[in-house]
C-alpha cells in the first residue's frame, strides 16, 4: 500500500493543522485498487513534533474509488527523520 499527501507550499507549514490538497492511497489489499481525495472530499495533517531532527505528526483523509466507494482513512501516523 501506497499513501501519497500532498499540501501547497513549498516548505513544511509553521501551522500544527494543514488542509490537504491531494491524497491518495494506492494498491489497497490488491494491486489495482486505488483511492483519490477529490473535491468536495478533503483531509488534513496533524504535526505533532516538528524540528530539525524529526517531523512527526497524523493524517486523515477521504477517498473515492474507480467504483465510487468512499473510504475514510483515519489515525494515519507518520515520523520523518532527515538522513542529511
Amino acid at each position: 500500500t501506497i499513501v501519497s499527501l500532498e499540501f501547497s507550499g513549498a516548505h513544511i507549514p509553521d501551522e500544527d493543522t494543514v488542509i490537504l490538497s491531494f491524497a491518495s492511497i494506492r494498491h489497497f489489499k490488491e494491486q489495482d485498487n486505488d483511492y483519490g481525495m477529490y473535491p468536495p472530499l478533503s483531509g488534513k495533517i496533524i504535526f505533532s513534533e516538528r524540528s530539525s531532527s524529526k517531523l512527526t505528526g497524523i493524517f486523515e483523509f477521504d477517498a473515492i474509488g474507480a467504483d465510487s466507494k468512499i473510504i475514510k482513512i483515519t489515525n494515519g501516523k507518520f515520523s520523518i527523520i532527515p538522513t542529511n
